[in-house]
């Protein structure tokens, strides 16, 4: 395809047919939901269509999986792309009090149980790509090929005191959510490299969806789409939160725009939303 500047460009995506599902034992029952949760996974990361597991024709690969599997091994969540989950504290089951002469006492306290929090892991789970694009095929579904474009993020936040860009130095949690997003979508993720001050793009540009400026940015960073994020936050009122407009600019197409909203604690999955909707609409376009 071409890219912003006129020149046929894309980037190779790593790991299609890999990746993570979030387990708390490593027994065989869970492993074999695991790998069907793994197998979806990877059925919309190929496809680029998040409807894809629930296509009927494949519903006999999600009964045989263990055929279509590669390799898994499990690893800590630390050495994963999995966020842990709220460790959130369990209480321990009661004790019956004991009879004894003179009255009734209590028993001694139970020991503490580990959250499910605590006892997180990943497996990681390889699946046989031939194998994967044999059966998306018989369910007539697209293949979308290693070669992807390259997406620039441009998140534009605005606060009370403060407005500015997302950049790729910033270390925020936000970056990790894009990029770790970005991945499980088979999405190659960018982030802008030069502040305002430093030649890059301004607040006002992002902020007003100015398409030139904003598709002359993702060329300077290599980037084929560009995907901008109109972030305020609402401490008052009735929608208190984070709202986010997105629109998805690429060169010779239509901006595409949708919007999401959560309160402080879903953050994670309002900026989820923003890739989820530009990877739904480039699969669309490429796959």
């Amino acid at each position: 395809w071409v890219g912003t500047s006129g020149v046929v460009r894309a980037a190779d995506m790593e790991g299609l047919y890999e990746t993570e599902v979030r387990v708390f034992s490593q027994s065989a029952t869970e492993r074999q939901e695991a790998l069907r949760t793994a197998l979806g996974e990877v059925l919309v990361k190929v496809t680029g269509q998040r409807t894809a597991p629930a296509t009927p024709g494949l519903a006999g690969a999600f009964k045989r999986v263990d055929q279509l599997v590669q390799q898994y091994r499990y690893r800590p969540l630390a050495e994963s792309r999995l966020m842990p989950l709220p460790a959130i504290p369990v209480p321990p089951p009661s004790r019956p009090a004991v009879r004894k002469p003179g009255g009734i006492s209590q028993p001694p306290p139970s020991p503490p149980i580990a959250s499910p929090a605590a006892r997180e892991q990943a497996l990681w789970v390889s699946f046989d790509s031939e194998a994967v694009n044999k059966v998306l095929r018989q369910a007539g579904l697209p293949l979308w090929g290693r070669a992807r474009p390259a997406m620039l993020v441009v998140l534009a936040v605005e606060e009370p005191s403060n407005r500015y860009i997302l950049l790729a130095d910033s270390g925020a949690e936000s970056q990790t959510i894009f990029e770790t997003r970005g991945w499980w979508r088979g999405i190659p993720i960018v982030l802008p490299q030069r502040a305002e001050a430093e030649g890059g793009l301004r607040f006002l540009e992002a902020w007003n969806n100015s398409q030139e400026a904003v598709l002359r940015a993702a060329a300077q960073e290599r980037g084929d789409a560009a995907l901008v994020g109109r972030a305020t936050y609402q401490g008052s009122g009735q929608r208190t939160g984070w709202q986010v407009r997105w629109t998805l600019f690429q060169a010779h197409e239509e901006p595409m725009q949708w919007e999401s909203a959560g309160d402080a604690s879903s953050m994670r999955s309002v900026l989820e939303a923003g890739i989820d909707g530009a990877a739904d609409v480039l699969g669309k376009r490429f796959a």
